[in-house]
Parts: structure tokens; C-alpha cells; sequence
């Protein structure tokens, strides 16, 4: 596995509404897609569905222009184990 980082950005984005989290995430995965889906699963939420002419809001995890993920080769976290997000703590949610 490899221990990936989950930086936010355009957090002024309405899709912050669709997560329960809007932090710094790392994630243990076999590749950022499956790093990305893990937060998109821990932190999605429902959300009302916007007005006719408005965007729904997607949960920001899942879409590329709203997270940066990078591998984290210096990490403290272990690459021994089954995916999962390492922080936060997801039973703090």
C-alpha cells in the first residue's frame, strides 16, 4: 500500500456541503483513485437538491479540482494494512 495526503482547495465551493469534512485527510490506498474514493465514502453526505439552473453539490472528495493527493513517501503512518483513511479519526464523525 502507499500512504497517501488529501489537501482541500476551493473550499469557498458549494460541493463542501456534500462532506461531513473539509481537512487535511491521509489516506493508506493502492492508488490515489482508491485514496480519493475512501474520503468521498467517510465524509459524503446528503444534500438538498439545488434549484432548477444550479449545480447540484457532488461530494468534493470524489471531484479533482477540489482536492490535491499526493503520495506521502516521508509519512509516519504505516503502509502495512487494508486501505482506510489514518487521519482524522474517522470515529470522531
Amino acid at each position: 500500500m502507499k500512504i497517501f495526503k488529501l489537501d482541500p482547495k476551493n473550499l469557498n465551493s458549494h460541493h463542501w456541503d456534500a462532506s461531513t469534512y473539509q481537512g487535511v485527510v491521509i489516506a493508506r490506498a493502492e492508488n490515489e483513485k482508491n485514496a480519493l474514493r475512501k474520503a468521498t465514502l467517510v465524509f459524503c453526505i446528503a444534500v438538498e437538491i439545488k434549484s432548477k439552473g444550479q449545480s447540484t453539490a457532488i461530494n468534493p472528495w470524489i471531484l479533482g479540482d477540489h482536492v490535491d493527493c499526493k503520495e506521502d513517501n516521508n509519512s509516519k503512518y504505516s503502509i502495512d494494512g487494508d486501505e482506510e483513511i489514518l487521519y482524522p479519526n474517522i470515529n470522531d464523525f
